[in-house]
């Protein structure tokens, strides 16, 4: 785990410790997985819709990031299942917000690229206000 960070960045609350990161770009992923444990968070990754669902049955999340477009599949069901469960769930996607399958406009969206701090951030401040 990298080492404490400067400025104005805070570690996860306590007992939240947990993200989920679906995202099929296995760079992409691992940027946000770096920015995150910086943070005090333990990650998960998922590259697939398979890998994402087995990743929720077995699991239990703070929050998750998601990529909307995955090779088996779109990540809806996964993202209505966690936000069932009260986990927060972004949706991160480099398709334009009009062409998404309907559903997805439930969720707070990052259009990509986005850099891996902002998604960090968004963690940060959703867990606060949970």
């Amino acid at each position: 785990m990298a080492g404490p960070r400067a400025g104005n960045m805070k570690g996860p609350p306590p007992g939240l410790q947990q993200v989920l990161v679906v995202e099929e770009s296995i760079l992409v992923a691992m940027e946000i997985e770096e920015e995150l444990t910086a943070r005090g968070f333990a990650v998960q990754l998922a590259g697939s819709l398979r890998a994402a669902d087995e990743r929720v049955r077995n699991s239990i999340f703070a929050a998750a990031l998601l990529d909307c477009h995955l090779p088996d599949g779109h990540v809806l069901e996964v993202a209505l299942r966690l936000s069932e469960r009260g986990c927060p769930v972004a949706i991160v996607s480099g398709s334009e917000s009009n062409t998404l399958p309907e559903g997805f406009e439930l969720f707070p969206r990052f259009q990509k690229p986005v850099p891996a701090r902002t998604l960090a951030q968004w963690v940060i401040d959703t867990l606060e206000t949970c």
